[in-house]
């Protein structure tokens, strides 16, 4: 009986230590973990000036991140492209590589912010569309 407890003790100051770390907001998440999941674009800007979506041809309404690095863009609700993707830690990067091995370039550069249940992405390449922010929100 004695051991059980001991056990446990043990078990409850690591947990408590863990939950202090994390209210404390030492415990960092990595991009990818908050990426996983479905995405339904919300917004999109042109330098600070919000537009409108529909006016916007062949726009990606839809993305999906799964636990093993893969996605799934949708455009105009239809499955558009797939294939893997990686992230840069340190300069909040979003690597897209397409299954799609017909194109010339297979892998396209976003800028990545994430923040609760929003994410925005903003093209790295080509230089002419720099300027163009998409928001998107978690779907439930």
């Amino acid at each position: 009986m004695r051991h059980l407890a001991i056990v446990l003790y043990f078990f409850l100051a690591i947990a408590f230590s863990m939950n202090a770390q994390s209210s404390a907001g030492n415990v960092s998440v990595k991009l990818v973990d908050g990426l996983v999941g479905s995405w339904k674009l919300s917004k999109v800007y042109d330098g600070k000036k919000e537009i409108s979506t529909k006016s916007q041809k062949g726009i990606i309404d839809q993305i999906e991140f799964t636990r093993n690095n893969m996605y799934m863009l949708h455009t105009n609700d239809a499955a558009s492209d797939s294939g893997f993707f990686r992230t840069n830690e340190i300069d909040k990067l979003l690597y897209l590589e397409t299954a799609n091995k017909l194109e010339d370039n297979t892998t396209d550069e976003w800028s990545l912010q994430i923040n609760k249940n929003t994410i925005t992405l903003s093209r790295r390449e080509p230089a002419e569309l720099r300027h163009f922010r998409y928001i998107y929100v978690k779907k439930n």
